[in-house]
């Protein structure tokens, strides 16, 4: 199942987000921060009847607790904002 996946995926990135060295490795990614914030909103705008709100809003929990855990590290906040700021 495509949505097990997702989850399990976003549930080690959000353990990996933890650590110091975790937060650098993941703002380094390529295309990483950007698949996160498109788990904001694509549940969201999805039409799929067979997600229930309860699957939407963990997912989008998961994504949000990655970028907070980003943004702790100094050093990632400036680059954090200048990303975002092309998806907002």
């Amino acid at each position: 199942n495509n949505l097990k996946s997702e989850k399990l995926w976003l549930n080690f990135l959000v353990s990996i987000s933890f650590s110091h060295d975790g937060q650098l490795i993941l703002l380094k990614a390529d295309g990483l921060l950007a698949t996160v914030i498109k788990f904001l909103d694509y549940y969201q705008q999805s039409n799929n009847v067979q997600l229930q709100q309860s699957q939407q809003i963990e997912i989008q929990y998961l994504a949000l607790l990655i970028l907070r855990n980003i943004s702790f590290n100094p050093s990632n906040k400036s680059k954090l904002v200048s990303n975002c700021n092309k998806y907002f």
